[in-house]
């Protein structure tokens, strides 16, 4: 976990250069552009990636409650994804009054992790040198605008706690009254299982601002600076990944 810059500048990782040198170790195996961005920092290796961590590789949407709003079904890769106005015409289209004026069902249920809105429109909380902020940037603030119009104007997604004022507890896209819907990594089993069941659902990726990206970080495993066990820890990294 962490970012090299991170992790070297609170003193808890060493470099792996030597080991890797020592054992020829082939780093081919890795996306260049992730080990340069999550592994290294300023010129050397500090970890060795392992996987994809966080909220979602993509959404997930019923399809059922599309075609009931005559609505296509949406792309399925992140080469042609959704762009923002599309996506939030859709959304609209996707949610429903009763006669009253009463919201029956929501386009949009829970859409990830906050913190995370600013990168599809290359936006972020600090410099890459982490000694200036600058969440108040243009791209920052069209993110949180763009998302704050989706519940504050448009009204396609629940405000908080108004999901469960109007549907009850539980996962609205279980109760079929969102038709799209972050699918955490860790809810596999529940779309799997039962909580899902009679629900014909498919996967989508996230719409494009600046870019479509999934709501994930690239995880890594490093070793502690000063560790006493150095070897055993480089070895257990190789195992990890299958030598």
């Amino acid at each position: 976990m962490g970012f090299p810059r991170a992790l070297v500048g609170y003193g808890f990782a060493q470099p792996l250069e030597d080991l890797i040198s020592r054992d020829k170790y082939d780093l081919t195996k890795f996306n260049e552009k992730q080990m340069d961005a999550f592994a290294r920092f300023q010129g050397k290796t500090y970890k060795l990636l392992v996987g994809m961590g966080g909220n979602a590789m993509g959404l997930v949407y019923n399809r059922r409650l599309f075609q009931e709003a005559g609505l296509a079904e949406p792309p399925d890769t992140y080469e042609k994804p959704w762009i923002w106005s599309d996506w939030a015409d859709n959304l609209a289209k996707l949610t429903k009054k009763s006669p009253d004026g009463k919201i029956t069902q929501f386009g949009l249920g829970d859409y990830g992790f906050d913190m995370n809105y600013p990168g599809a429109y290359g936006g972020k909380w600090l410099t890459d040198d982490e000694k200036t902020i600058t969440c108040d940037s243009d791209e920052c603030v069209k993110a949180y605008t763009d998302f704050a119009d989706l519940s504050l104007k448009s009204h396609v997604t629940p405000l908080p706690d108004e999901g469960t004022k109007l549907f009850g507890e539980g996962s609205l896209f279980f109760k079929q009254k969102v038709a799209i819907q972050r699918m955490g990594g860790w809810e596999g089993r529940a779309f799997a299982g039962k909580d899902a069941a009679g629900i014909d659902w498919a996967f989508m990726p996230f719409p494009k601002a600046k870019f479509a990206t999934p709501d994930m970080v690239v995880l890594g495993n490093f070793l502690v600076k000063g560790s006493k066990n150095p070897e055993a820890g480089w070895q257990f990294m190789k195992w990890f990944l299958g030598k």
